[in-house]
């Protein structure tokens, strides 16, 4: 592979890989590795170079990998994206190096990590890492993921047990779970102590005292696939502060609108823009009005964000 490669070659080259050893990884590293140097115009920037160019001039102040060559004038790494898709194993020799690298990892083959890979990926810093297709965690992988900290993506996980949630629930980035469709109470408590945001989105239903776990949570909440609210929902939700997206909620009395009326915060759900009922929109006429361009701009990123990569 040439560094002449455009970014479509570049990216389904990558994307096409299955099997890497040590070497060939910490190569791809290499091939993908952008200090930001300090010239006496600025950082120096080549939006002719498709691998920085993709990075749309996002920085991390991570320091670039121990074996590249060292640079004064580098004040940190451009958040490349390495997309891996379609690796089917990573021994633990290959994670050493991806861990290396600086930018966003995507690694969405993958089934299962063991524990000391886990451990390893933990340590990637300077961008999200991405593990859309592993299905289930031991708790001390959960525990190694929880310490990354970057955004990390899990968005086929099939269940998450309590002390998996507990594991997760130390990271402090951005936390997708897309794929969870049940949450135990016990869950959401640990849930409810996650510093960063937080998308659950494949939960159709969610039980009053899960609801008032998750409303305790201080980052943004994503619930996007739960399409009605019981009333104890609605009051465990009408009492949280932060911002709450329900986007695909479809009914909602008069009571429960009132309920949620409570919320402090930008909350955006289908109702509050295509309300069923007028008694609906007058009850939460008042909170709409003071949160509409919070709710333009975040009701416009649920309609589009069905990704991590």
């Amino acid at each position: 592979m040439s560094d002449s490669c455009n970014k479509r070659s570049l990216r389904n080259h990558t994307s096409e890989i299955r099997h890497l050893d040590a070497s060939r990884a910490a190569q791809l590293v290499k091939l993908f590795a952008r200090p930001a140097v300090v010239t006496h115009g600025g950082l120096a920037y080549d939006p002719d170079d498709p691998i920085a160019d993709a990075t749309k001039g996002c920085l991390t102040l991570e320091p670039a990998a121990a074996y590249e060559t060292p640079c004064t004038a580098a004040i940190g790494c451009y958040q490349t994206h390495l997309y891996l898709h379609e690796l089917l194993r990573l021994p633990l020799s290959v994670a050493r190096e991806l861990a290396q690298h600086r930018g966003h990892l995507y690694l969405d083959k993958l089934v299962k990590i063991t524990d000391s890979v886990a451990a390893v990926l933990a340590e990637h810093r300077g961008g999200g890492l991405s593990l859309n297709n592993v299905r289930s965690l031991s708790v001390a992988a959960a525990k190694a993921l929880g310490r990354h900290n970057g955004e990390l993506s899990l968005n086929r996980l099939n269940g998450l047990p309590f002390e998996q949630a507990l594991g997760l629930a130390q990271h402090t980035n951005e936390l997708h779970l897309w794929g969870v469709r049940e949450l135990s109470s016990k869950a959401a408590a640990a849930l409810s102590h996650h510093q960063g945001n937080l998308t659950i989105d494949g939960l159709g239903r969610l039980s009053g005292v899960a609801a008032s776990h998750l409303a305790r949570h201080k980052g943004k909440l994503h619930l996007h696939s739960i399409g009605g609210l019981s009333d104890a929902v609605a009051e465990a939700f009408g009492h949280r502060k932060g911002l709450l997206c329900i986007s695909q909620l479809k009914k909602l009395t008069p009571f429960q609108a009132q309920l949620l009326s409570c919320h402090r915060g930008a909350l955006w759900s289908s109702t509050t823009t295509r309300p069923y009922g007028w008694d609906n929109t007058r009850v939460l006429s008042h909170y709409a009005s003071a949160t509409t361009s919070a709710s333009q701009g975040f009701s416009r990123w649920c309609s589009t964000q069905a990704r991590y990569n």
